[in-house]
């Protein structure tokens, strides 16, 4: 993303993301459920730990969301937003629709110079 831009895209996209509802699927308000299963939970967690380990700073979620009742015990992963560069594992990577990583540019052509396009992962 450039750079010219990110403050205040940045900022609405964090609001909107922590907005986000984590519950029952079945449940017409819920915006995201859980993992399938524990091996992609477990995933998950070891790469917001590979985030946090290569630099990476989290603008909002990086860990496990605990849910009451019937949901407790759930593969519950909070919406997660890195911020670093496209050098880290966690952006050039595909693992999980939980995770956003973007790195800041200063030149656009520089995202296309780039080995990989960064995107929603």
């Amino acid at each position: 993303m450039h750079e010219s831009i990110y403050e205040k895209f940045m900022s609405r996209v964090v609001e909107r993301t922590n907005a986000i509802k984590m519950g029952n699927p079945l449940d017409m308000n819920t915006m995201m459920g859980a993992q399938a299963s524990n091996d992609q939970y477990e995933k998950i967690k070891s790469y917001l730990n590979i985030g946090r380990e290569e630099g990476a700073e989290v603008l909002c979620g990086g860990d496990v969301k605990q849910l009451d009742g019937d949901l407790s015990g759930g593969y519950y992963i909070q919406p997660t937003i890195f911020k670093g560069h496209n050098k880290m594992r966690i952006f050039r990577k595909k693992f999980s629709d939980r995770l956003l990583a973007l790195p800041l540019l200063k030149l656009l052509k520089r995202l296309l110079q780039l080995p990989t396009i960064p995107c929603m992962v």
